[in-house]
């Protein structure tokens, strides 16, 4: 992949890679990267999916209203034969908060805030299909869809 990767950042990022500083992932490749003109970057790579252009214009609305997102650099473009990958500016730092009484007010003054800024659904595009651990379309009985991390998963 890292010869890939490295076309793909020269091709859509205009920059070849240096340096590759973390490479994680689960359901996506995700690789932070410093490219040869400085910037880090993160770039994920995954199956293409309608939704992804979606959540891009979402981000990219919510960085231009000035929420504490990374800024979006690449919507979601072909990778090889079959997967897409989009990139992002690599953010250091924050903290991924805690348990406590403040904690929670915290997460809850970012999410009022983030709900104030996310554009209407109608203009963001096609969210399908929605990812299997939110399910908002399900059409099992309850609120929540049923787990989705069972063996082979």
């Amino acid at each position: 992949m890292d010869e890939t990767l490295g076309e793909w950042c020269v091709r859509w990022l205009s920059s070849p890679v240096s340096e590759v500083l973390f490479e994680a992932g689960s359901l996506s490749a995700v690789s932070g990267v410093r490219l040869v003109d400085g910037r880090d970057v993160v770039v994920k790579v995954r199956r293409p999916m309608p939704r992804l252009r979606a959540a891009y214009v979402v981000q990219r609305h919510l960085w231009q209203s000035g929420y504490p997102a990374p800024e979006p650099l690449v919507p979601p473009v072909p990778f090889g034969t079959a997967e897409c990958a989009s990139a992002e500016q690599l953010v250091r730092g924050g903290d991924s908060g805690g348990r406590g009484p403040g904690d929670a007010a915290r997460s809850a003054g970012a999410l009022a805030w983030l709900l104030r800024a996310a554009p209407a659904v109608a203009g963001a595009g096609d969210l399908s299909p929605s990812p299997p651990w939110v399910a908002w379309d399900h059409m099992e009985a309850g609120l929540w869809p049923a787990l989705d991390d069972g063996p082979g998963d």
